[in-house]
């Protein structure tokens, strides 16, 4: 409940272990702000089952 929110079903792996792509939707409602996106540990694994690690560039912000 925030200035943005995600939408999962957009999820897609371009570069599988490197590279990722998802929508983020921010609100109209809000004139600027900061978004800080992170992945958490073990949400998903490979087709083999090695679970995702988080590193310390699993992050991101965006600010508006």
């Amino acid at each position: 409940n925030g200035p943005a929110s995600l939408d999962a079903s957009t999820f897609q792996a371009i570069k599988p272990d490197y590279k990722y792509r998802l929508v983020i939707a921010l609100s109209t409602s809000i004139q600027y702000g900061r978004v800080v996106v992170e992945l958490a540990d073990n949400f998903c694994s490979d087709q083999a089952g090695n679970l995702f690690t988080r590193s310390n560039v699993s992050h991101f912000i965006v600010r508006f």
